[in-house]
């Protein structure tokens, strides 16, 4: 085996070492929560402008996206309730 192969066996056997320790550090699937980073974010029951708002979140409140995405809008957990923010007025926390 030339010294380019082995070498090239050895990348590639380090990435799926570095991987699969990354993988186990980290649950598959994990989101971060995000904050709201404007004055007041309208926090609402459905994906949509029209859907009735639950409440206003102030800036800083922290949510943890739960899955379901559409059309920018996220569907979040905010203090055990499930909602729907806009994503463009959410940063990681």
């Amino acid at each position: 085996m030339s010294s380019s192969v082995a070498h090239r066996m050895l990348c590639v056997a380090g990435a799926i070492a570095m991987l699969s320790f990354i993988g186990s550090c980290v649950p598959l699937g994990y989101v971060p929560p995000f904050y709201v980073t404007v004055g007041s974010l309208n926090f609402r029951a459905g994906p949509s402008d029209g859907a009735p708002i639950i409440t206003s979140l102030a800036p800083g409140t922290i949510v943890q996206p739960t899955g379901p995405v559409s059309g920018g809008w996220w569907q979040v957990n905010w203090n055990g309730t499930i909602g729907w923010v806009y994503s463009r007025y959410l940063a990681p926390a």
